[in-house]
């Protein structure tokens, strides 16, 4: 599975044509399987927002479509503070995978006799962002922050295209591979302040057991929004990488990033419902 690598869009490779994801944006709902989860203290209850509710939320802004310059996009309740709690099947990884940024897999390591699950996170860049929303995004206010948005992706709608050749200035003939995604996302500045955590999990298993078991495996993850920007909890934009000599992958991910912190990593067994795994995260 190929790692996610930052990379700077090369002059020469400015003409090619990109596919717009507009058309998948208005006609793929991001969907997300969740259940609604009630955090109770002795003093409050607190509802908690599920993914499918957090998709709904990105739809509205993600469809809106501007008649001219002087649009706004409608106005969505601030989220900071709020909790969140999501569930969703891990991917599966191999060689011809469908993997978003940030999306939660599972592998089973056939040599070793073990099956695999995480909740990688995956990076995006604002500078890759296109249009105005590439400016929508703050600079980060701890400046120990790098200007990368580290993003656990819960909704995963991904087209790989036939791949096609484009040449450089000097004429060198390169294979490109083109792919578009729709994602839905929790992100946050990537910064040096973030304590790494266990956010993986792995049992010994037979092949039989790992095929049994992966089918009913889920990943939960919970933890708290924040805003972007005073009032603005979710920006939506398409973020565009275009090829180079050294990284040929023409990639358009249209993304809706809500502004949290994950602070709770569980594996769960849809069949009985327990939880094979916790992992907490301490605060930084």
């Amino acid at each position: 599975m190929r790692r996610d690598k930052p990379r700077q869009a090369s002059p020469s490779m400015m003409g090619m044509t990109m596919l717009s994801v507009s058309s998948l944006m208005l006609s793929h709902a991001a969907t997300a399987v969740a259940a609604g989860v009630l955090l109770s203290t002795a003093s409050h209850a607190q509802e908690v927002l599920t993914g499918e509710q957090l998709s709904q939320i990105a739809e509205q802004v993600r469809s809106f479509k501007p008649r001219d310059e002087f649009d706004t996009p409608p106005a969505m309740p601030s989220l900071a503070g709020k909790r969140f709690s999501y569930t969703v099947a891990p991917l599966s990884t191999g060689t011809d995978n469908k993997i978003c940024k940030g999306s939660p897999t599972k592998t089973f390591w056939a040599n070793e006799g073990r099956l695999e699950v995480a909740a990688s996170s995956g990076t995006m860049s604002p500078s890759d962002f296109v249009g105005q929303q590439r400016h929508a995004f703050p600079e980060p206010a701890d400046r120990r922050a790098w200007g990368l948005l580290d993003v656990f992706s819960f909704t995963c709608h991904y087209v790989r295209h036939p791949n096609y050749l484009a040449n450089n200035a000097l004429g060198a003939q390169f294979n490109i591979e083109k792919t578009t995604t729709l994602v839905t996302a929790i992100g946050e500045f990537l910064s040096s302040r973030n304590k790494p955590w266990k956010t993986s999990w792995q049992k010994p298993a037979t092949g039989d057991e790992a095929r049994q078991l992966s089918e009913h495996i889920r990943i939960r993850m919970s933890g708290t929004l924040s805003d972007w920007s005073p009032g603005r909890s979710v920006i939506c934009g398409t973020s565009v990488r275009l090829p180079t000599m050294r990284s040929p992958y023409d990639e358009t991910t249209g993304a809706c990033i809500f502004n949290g912190r994950p602070d709770l990593f569980e594996v769960i067994d849809a069949r009985t419902g327990a939880v094979l795994f916790s992992s907490s995260r301490k605060p930084d």
